[in-house]
């Protein structure tokens, strides 16, 4: 994931989209969002995010804290959904899956330097949502994923 620095009037440098001081008040709403959440074999699909802005995913990180031991794919598409629109129905905003099988403790990276993002589908506007679609059975499948988005 690239990240942009800008100069401020006052000579310091800080990350693009952000402004003023990093404090509570004010991350998150200015600067970057970060939004995080926890998956195991309950877990179905799900909106994980809802814009309230205009927004751009610039990453995707999938952690494997178990993983799924099913004998078919067990896997995770992030998907792009309009208001009223089923998460399966919505643009893929990487058009690969993520495996959710491999090595415990290992992770994976998805951002707009990977060959198969889509980088339209990566753009929320207002009332749009981030959707993760689950393939297969979880099983024992248990991890994090964490998304970064940047404000447009």
């Amino acid at each position: 994931m690239g990240t942009d620095l800008q100069q401020t009037d006052t000579g310091e440098m800080e990350l693009a989209g952000s402004t003023g001081a990093f404090n509570a008040a004010n991350f998150g709403r200015a600067g970057f969002e970060v939004e995080q959440m926890t998956y195991d074999p309950n877990s179905g699909n799900v909106v994980m995010f809802t814009a309230d802005r205009s927004w751009r995913i610039k990453s995707l990180i999938v952690r494997i804290d178990a993983p799924g031991t099913d004998a078919a794919a067990v896997n995770v598409r992030f998907r792009k959904v309009t208001s009223g629109q089923a998460i399966t129905a919505g643009t893929l905003v990487d058009s690969s899956t993520i495996n959710l099988k491999g090595a415990a403790n290992s992770h994976t990276v998805r951002s707009n330097a990977s060959a198969t993002w889509v980088p339209d589908a990566a753009l929320l506007a207002p009332g749009d949502s981030l959707g993760l679609q689950f393939g297969g059975v979880l099983t024992s499948a248990r991890g994090s994923i964490t998304v970064t988005l940047a404000p447009v």
